[in-house]
């Protein structure tokens, strides 16, 4: 599935960054958003200490000190919100993309 996904993303607070899919509320969305954490969670950030989904978006909390020293390291010089928003839209080209391509429907008798 090639589809273009819409999204935006936007500083919280100094120490959060939401990725909101935003739209009409819908399961493939709420399963783009799953996806994306457990995308996150595989390949977790140091420094980043919450990471909640909610029905169509997701936010990262993250320490500014961590993060920080782990980029002097780095010698990085790009904001870490800015790093924050790269890695979550990293992330979410690559792993979600392919929404509902596993999915089994299940009918349970009642």
């Amino acid at each position: 599935m090639s589809a273009t996904l819409s999204y935006q993303i936007y500083s919280v607070s100094d120490q959060a960054v939401t990725l909101d899919f935003g739209g009409p509320i819908s399961v493939a969305t709420n399963d783009r958003v799953y996806m994306l954490m457990a995308s996150l969670l595989k390949n977790k950030l140091d420094g980043v200490t919450d990471i909640i989904p909610a029905y169509s978006s997701i936010t990262v909390v993250y320490d500014y000190m961590t993060v920080y020293q782990q980029q002097l390291k780095k010698e990085n010089t790009q904001s870490i919100s800015s790093l924050i928003k790269k890695w979550m839209e990293d992330n979410l080209t690559e792993h979600v993309n392919d929404t509902g391509a596993n999915k089994k429907e299940i009918i349970i008798p009642v």
